[in-house]
């Protein structure tokens, strides 16, 4: 008697494209903003009325191939990261718990002084 096996087909990779919308939305209406508010002092600064925007497009950029990026990945990949990732968030609230003690003492913790 013959034992069946069973072979998985790659299925193509569905996203949400609704978050995908909301998420371009987002986008385009927070550069919207940036344009609108930062164009005069753009202009008396840089002498460049499209500096701001320009420079948040690149970053905008950036970010929506962060988000292709991630989508193509297969998200069971990062299961090897997890234990070294596991206490990464604490990093961020270590060091502005850090700094609060230092502004109440008056003191500026070492690397810290290009922080205002």
């Amino acid at each position: 008697m013959q034992t069946e096996t069973k072979v998985h087909i790659a299925t193509p990779v569905h996203y949400d494209q609704a978050l995908q919308i909301t998420t371009c939305s987002l986008l385009a209406l927070g550069m919207a903003m940036i344009f609108i508010s930062s164009t005069l002092m753009a202009q008396s600064q840089y002498n460049d009325a499209y500096y701001f925007i320009k420079r948040q497009g690149v970053y905008a950029l950036l970010g929506l191939g962060a988000l292709f990026l991630g989508r193509s990945i297969d998200y069971h990949n990062y299961q090897r990261w997890s234990t070294a990732s596991s206490c990464s968030p604490s990093l961020p609230w270590s060091w502005s718990l850090s700094r609060a003690s230092a502004a109440r003492s008056g003191a500026r913790p070492a690397g810290c002084a290009w922080v205002p």
